[in-house]
C-alpha cells in the first residue's frame, strides 16, 4: 500500500511539472513586458524625463514616441520620451518578474509642453503606472 501512495506521489509530481509553463507564460509573472501608463493634465505635452526605479529593467521601448534611454540596470533606467505626447500607453519596459510590477517607481521628473514655448510643467501634474499585459 505504501508503495502504491508513492507511485501516486511521484505521478502526480510528474504531471504537474508537464503541465506547468515553466515560469515564463504570460500567467506565471516571469520575464516580460510591461507598458508605461500616462495620465497627464494636459493636451499639449511634448516632452517628459522620467525615473523608473527597480531592480532589473532590461530594456524600454515606444513606437508611438522618440525614447532616450539610460543604460539600464539593477537600479533602473531613466527615459526622455519626446512628441506629441497624449495620455495612454506611451512606452513599454522589459523586467524580469511581470508579478514583481508593484515595486517599481516611476516618477515623471520633468515635464515640457510642445513648442515653440517648451514651457515647463509641475511633475506633480503627471501619473504613470506599469500595467502587464
Amino acid at each position: 500500500m505504501k508503495a502504491i501512495a508513492l507511485m501516486l506521489v511521484g505521478a502526480l509530481a510528474t504531471v504537474g511539472v508537464a503541465c506547468g509553463d515553466g515560469g515564463s507564460g504570460p500567467s506565471s509573472g516571469g520575464e516580460g513586458v510591461a507598458a508605461l501608463v500616462l495620465e497627464t493634465p494636459y493636451t499639449d505635452d511634448g516632452g517628459l524625463l522620467i525615473a523608473i526605479t527597480g531592480a532589473g529593467v532590461r530594456s524600454a521601448a515606444s513606437t508611438s514616441y522618440e525614447l532616450t534611454a539610460s543604460v539600464p540596470g539593477d537600479a533602473g533606467v531613466t527615459l526622455l520620451l519626446r512628441g506629441n505626447i497624449a495620455a495612454g500607453a506611451v512606452a513599454e519596459i522589459t523586467v524580469p518578474h511581470r508579478d514583481r510590477l508593484g515595486k517599481y517607481q516611476v516618477t515623471v521628473l520633468q515635464a515640457a509642453s510642445r513648442g515653440p514655448l517648451y514651457q515647463q510643467r509641475s511633475p506633480a501634474s503627471y501619473r504613470l503606472r506599469l500595467v502587464a499585459p
